[in-house]
């Protein structure tokens, strides 16, 4: 793993699955609970390199917080569920423009230490803290003033909290 992050890769591809052949997967057999101990070999790795725009090559991880929601449409987040270590959420994306949209995007950061398990009604990927979500082709057209919701449940320690979403279309 220190040589993936030494050279600079920027991603780190572990299957979740405990079934996985290779890797035995990051959950236990229950398909629920999290392999701590490959988790926590795993974490410093998580985060994407960006650039540092300083134009030296190096990078860093992202700290700042999203922007505000800007473009052609909204998002805002619901905790809907939950049980012992675990929520369900959705997230209902709106077009806020006078034309429709033909795709859209929502990103948010988790303040927490919650982990997307399972997603639906969207493309969902999650690296660290980082999440965004992309419109699948069943679900990116969107009228005036329409919208739609996307679901997905994760796990946490501590408490699950509601992010702030950016919307881009």
């Amino acid at each position: 793993m220190d040589y993936m992050t030494e050279n600079g890769m920027s991603f780190t591809f572990w299957a979740w699955n405990p079934n996985s052949g290779d890797t035995g997967g990051l959950v236990d057999n229950d398909w629920w609970t999290v392999n701590q101990t490959k988790y926590d070999i795993l974490e410093p790795h998580l985060n994407p390199p960006v650039p540092d725009g300083n134009g030296s090559g190096e990078t860093t991880s992202p700290t700042t917080p999203p922007p505000a929601q800007t473009g052609a449409c909204t998002a805002t987040y619901a905790i809907t569920g939950g049980w012992p270590g675990n929520f369900q959420a959705n997230v209902t994306v709106k077009n806020t423009g006078t034309t429709a949209l033909n795709g859209w995007t929502v990103k948010w950061t988790y303040a927490g230490d919650e982990h997307v398990y399972n997603s639906w009604s969207t493309q969902l990927t999650q690296s660290a803290k980082n999440v965004t979500a992309t419109a699948p082709s069943s679900n990116a057209s969107l009228g005036a003033g329409q919208q739609t919701t996307f679901g997905l449940q994760g796990t946490y320690t501590g408490t699950a909290g509601t992010p702030v979403l950016t919307c881009t279309a």
